[in-house]
This record gives structure tokens, C-alpha cells and sequence, in this order.
């Protein structure tokens, strides 16, 4: 793991699924918007946890929906504001007081090549086949998201320093 280059806790989004959750997808049900809800706030607070306290942190994490990577940075704040459930509704922007000490990293990747990878990987509770599910909500972020987009079929070394090299511009 390349982790020791910055010193930086880690936070497997995995780990904060409710296991409820983890038995849905292991049934190979896709989550809806709720379900991920009280994960998402979960992550919020470990960032929210590393911000006030002025360390820094890595959280792996599908972010699948721009409204998602709006509660991991700001929590009830923009749940409150935007509900999830209706398109109609008036999305109402937040105070963008911690976006811009948090880098998105978009590891994007054609279906076939992320299949062929969790098709390989052992004992994890999400099946290969609910990645079409995944796909079929992704919203590859905007310009606007304080966003590094890399294509995983690029070296992991590559990667890495693409991701360091954005890291020390913030």
C-alpha cells in the first residue's frame, strides 16, 4: 500500500456499511438512495472527524451520485437542503467551506475491466454482477467537484503519482 508515502489514516468505506446493507448486496439487491444514506453520513463524520482536528485521510468510497459526494462533504447540512428522492425538487448549494481541502479521485474504468477484477477478488460481500447496477447510476463528476479523474488500466504506480502530484497542489 502506498499509504506510507503520506502518513495519512485510511477509512475502507466498506467498513461502515450497516450490515444490513452488506446482507442486501451479498443477496445481490442493489442499494437505492436510503439505503446508502446513513453510510454516506458515516463517512461524512470520519472527514468532518479529520477536519477539525487538521489531519489528513484517505476514504475509499463509491461515490456513484454528485448528491452523494455532496453528503460525504457536508453531511446533514446538504441532506437537509436536498432531499434524494425528488427529481423535481430545487437543489439548494451549500457553503463550500470544506471542498476544497478534499480531492475526489475518480478511478474511472470501462465495466468490462472493473468485472474482470471483482470476478477475482475473494470474500467480499458485493457480488461482480451488481456492478452493472453501479453503472447504470454513475454520475462522473463535474468540473465543479474538486475532481482527479484517472483511468485504471494505467499502472498503479502511474496512478499514484498522478494522485500525490494533485495532492500537493492543494
Amino acid at each position: 500500500m502506498w499509504l506510507w508515502k503520506l502518513s495519512w489514516e485510511l477509512a475502507e468505506a466498506d467498513d461502515y456499511h450497516p450490515s444490513s446493507n452488506k446482507e442486501k448486496m451479498g443477496q445481490g439487491i442493489p442499494l437505492t438512495d436510503q439505503d446508502r444514506l446513513p453510510w454516506l453520513l458515516a463517512l461524512h463524520q470520519v472527514i468532518n472527524r479529520w477536519q477539525n482536528s487538521e489531519q489528513c485521510g484517505i476514504v475509499t468510497c463509491s461515490a456513484l451520485k454528485k448528491y452523494y459526494r455532496q453528503l460525504l462533504l457536508h453531511g446533514n447540512q446538504y441532506k437537509l437542503t436536498n432531499c434524494c428522492n425528488d427529481s423535481s425538487a430545487t437543489k439548494t448549494p451549500v457553503a463550500q467551506d470544506n471542498q476544497n481541502n478534499v480531492l475526489f479521485v475518480y478511478l474511472k474504468g470501462d465495466i468490462e475491466t472493473l468485472q474482470k477484477r471483482m470476478e477475482v477478488r475473494k470474500g467480499h460481500f458485493m457480488p461482480a454482477e451488481l456492478l452493472k447496477s453501479q453503472f447504470q447510476i454513475l454520475e462522473e463528476p463535474d468540473i465543479d467537484e474538486n475532481c482527479l479523474a484517472v483511468d485504471v488500466r494505467r499502472p498503479a504506480s502511474d496512478i499514484i503519482d498522478d494522485i500525490l502530484k494533485a495532492i500537493n497542489k492543494m
